[in-house]
């Protein structure tokens, strides 16, 4: 349930909070998705590598979440106590954590001289138009 906290809200907040069975409940922050811009940016990214690098925007997307996005997780492996390493979601980051994964993934593609052109140039329009 989301609820958006307003000081006019907050007695409707209680009278949810009584309905509840006894247990323990926690409230945390509501943080947005990415947004639609974000989205496009990277995957503007994505399809200029794309293009001229031959290597799939699928296969990029994989590799990029493997490297920025990983969570180390504990592992039984044939009896054996082990880490691994499994990629996350893009889409349950919030607007915060996927502006930091993007910036990780720019820098990344930057090194290997693949950059966006400047948002209010007209390539970069033709790029966020053939997406």
């Amino acid at each position: 349930m989301r609820f958006i906290k307003k000081w006019q809200s907050l007695y409707r907040l209680r009278e949810i909070l009584d309905t509840l069975p006894d247990g323990e409940y926690s409230i945390k922050p509501y943080s947005p998705p990415r947004n639609n811009d974000q989205n496009a940016l990277y995957h503007a990214l994505l399809t200029l590598v794309e293009r001229e690098s031959g290597n799939s925007k699928d296969d990029m997307h994989e590799l990029m979440k493997l490297k920025y996005n990983r969570k180390r997780i504990k592992s039984n492996l044939w009896g054996k106590k082990t880490w691994k390493y499994v990629w996350g979601s893009t889409k349950e980051l919030t607007r915060k954590q996927f502006s930091e994964y993007f910036s990780n993934v720019e820098r990344f593609f930057a090194e290997l001289w693949y950059v966006l052109p400047p948002v209010d140039s007209l390539d970069f329009q033709n790029l966020i138009s053939n997406l």
